[in-house]
Protein backbone atom coordinates (compact mmCIF):
# COMPACT_ATOMS: atom_id res chain seq x y z
CA UNK A 1 0.00 0.00 0.00
CA UNK A 2 1.09 3.52 -0.71
CA UNK A 3 1.70 5.96 2.12
CA UNK A 4 -1.30 8.12 1.21
CA UNK A 5 -3.59 5.04 1.10
CA UNK A 6 -2.63 4.12 4.65
CA UNK A 7 -3.13 7.69 5.84
CA UNK A 8 -6.58 7.86 4.20
CA UNK A 9 -7.56 4.51 5.72
CA UNK A 10 -6.48 5.58 9.21
CA UNK A 11 -8.39 8.87 8.87
CA UNK A 12 -11.52 6.93 7.88
CA UNK A 13 -10.96 4.44 10.70
CA UNK A 14 -10.51 7.17 13.34
CA UNK A 15 -13.48 9.21 12.07
CA UNK A 16 -15.72 6.13 12.23
CA UNK A 17 -14.47 5.32 15.72
CA UNK A 18 -14.98 8.87 16.98
CA UNK A 19 -18.49 9.07 15.52
CA UNK A 20 -19.33 5.58 16.84
CA UNK A 21 -20.25 4.47 13.31
CA UNK A 22 -19.64 0.74 13.48
CA UNK A 23 -20.58 0.15 9.83
CA UNK A 24 -17.94 2.59 8.54
CA UNK A 25 -15.49 1.30 11.15
CA UNK A 26 -15.90 -2.28 9.93
CA UNK A 27 -15.32 -1.20 6.31
CA UNK A 28 -11.68 -0.50 7.24
CA UNK A 29 -11.02 -4.14 8.19
CA UNK A 30 -10.00 -7.01 5.88
CA UNK A 31 -12.37 -9.96 5.74
CA UNK A 32 -9.73 -12.21 7.36
CA UNK A 33 -8.42 -9.60 9.81
CA UNK A 34 -6.98 -10.56 13.17
CA UNK A 35 -6.93 -8.64 16.46
CA UNK A 36 -4.22 -10.00 18.74
CA UNK A 37 -3.96 -9.11 22.43
CA UNK A 38 -0.29 -9.48 23.31
CA UNK A 39 -0.73 -9.58 27.09
CA UNK A 40 -3.42 -12.27 27.17
CA UNK A 41 -2.77 -14.28 23.99
CA UNK A 42 -6.42 -13.70 23.00
CA UNK A 43 -6.99 -13.53 19.24
CA UNK A 44 -10.18 -12.45 17.48
CA UNK A 45 -10.11 -13.72 13.89
CA UNK A 46 -12.28 -12.73 10.97
CA UNK A 47 -14.42 -9.71 10.29
CA UNK A 48 -17.54 -11.66 11.28
CA UNK A 49 -16.09 -12.08 14.80
CA UNK A 50 -14.58 -8.61 15.04
CA UNK A 51 -17.91 -6.82 14.62
CA UNK A 52 -19.60 -8.33 17.72
CA UNK A 53 -16.33 -7.92 19.64
CA UNK A 54 -16.18 -4.18 18.86
CA UNK A 55 -19.91 -3.79 19.46
CA UNK A 56 -19.52 -5.27 22.93
CA UNK A 57 -16.29 -3.56 23.94
CA UNK A 58 -16.37 -0.19 22.22
CA UNK A 59 -19.53 0.80 20.36
CA UNK A 60 -22.06 -0.55 22.85
CA UNK A 61 -20.78 0.70 26.20
CA UNK A 62 -20.27 4.37 25.28
CA UNK A 63 -22.44 7.07 23.75
CA UNK A 64 -19.62 9.55 23.15
CA UNK A 65 -16.01 8.85 22.23
CA UNK A 66 -13.14 10.98 21.00
CA UNK A 67 -9.60 9.74 20.64
CA UNK A 68 -6.46 11.09 19.07
CA UNK A 69 -3.23 9.58 17.86
CA UNK A 70 -0.44 11.04 19.94
CA UNK A 71 2.46 9.02 18.52
CA UNK A 72 3.11 7.14 15.29
CA UNK A 73 5.97 4.99 14.06
CA UNK A 74 6.00 3.98 10.37
CA UNK A 75 7.72 0.94 8.94
CA UNK A 76 6.76 -0.35 5.48
CA UNK A 77 3.20 -1.73 5.68
CA UNK A 78 3.12 -1.42 9.49
CA UNK A 79 2.22 1.46 11.79
CA UNK A 80 2.50 1.62 15.55
CA UNK A 81 0.20 4.12 17.21
CA UNK A 82 -0.34 5.43 20.69
CA UNK A 83 -3.95 6.56 20.89
CA UNK A 84 -5.39 8.56 23.80
CA UNK A 85 -9.03 8.87 24.83
CA UNK A 86 -9.75 12.60 25.13
CA UNK A 87 -13.53 12.51 25.65
CA UNK A 88 -15.87 9.70 26.60
CA UNK A 89 -19.33 9.22 28.06
CA UNK A 90 -17.58 6.99 30.61
CA UNK A 91 -15.21 9.37 32.45
CA UNK A 92 -13.04 6.46 33.63
CA UNK A 93 -11.82 6.04 30.04
CA UNK A 94 -10.64 9.64 29.59
CA UNK A 95 -6.86 9.75 29.52
CA UNK A 96 -6.42 6.06 28.77
CA UNK A 97 -3.78 5.27 26.18
CA UNK A 98 -3.84 2.33 23.82
CA UNK A 99 -0.84 0.99 21.95
CA UNK A 100 -1.49 -0.69 18.61
CA UNK A 101 0.63 -2.04 15.81
CA UNK A 102 -1.31 -2.39 12.58
CA UNK A 103 -0.49 -4.29 9.41
CA UNK A 104 -2.14 -3.12 6.19
CA UNK A 105 -2.95 -5.12 3.08
CA UNK A 106 -5.11 -4.35 0.04
CA UNK A 107 -6.28 -1.01 1.47
CA UNK A 108 -7.58 -2.61 4.67
CA UNK A 109 -6.42 -3.33 8.20
CA UNK A 110 -5.15 -6.90 8.08
CA UNK A 111 -3.80 -7.42 11.58
CA UNK A 112 -3.59 -5.54 14.87
CA UNK A 113 -1.33 -6.34 17.79
CA UNK A 114 -2.71 -4.64 20.90
CA UNK A 115 -0.69 -3.88 23.99
CA UNK A 116 -3.04 -2.85 26.78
Amino acid sequence: MEENEIEDLIKKHMAASNSLDIDSFMETWAKDAEFIFLLSDRVVKGKENLRPFFQETMFGPVTKLKTEIIQEVRFNKYRTYVERVTECSNPEFVGLEFHWTLEFEDSKIKRVWALQ
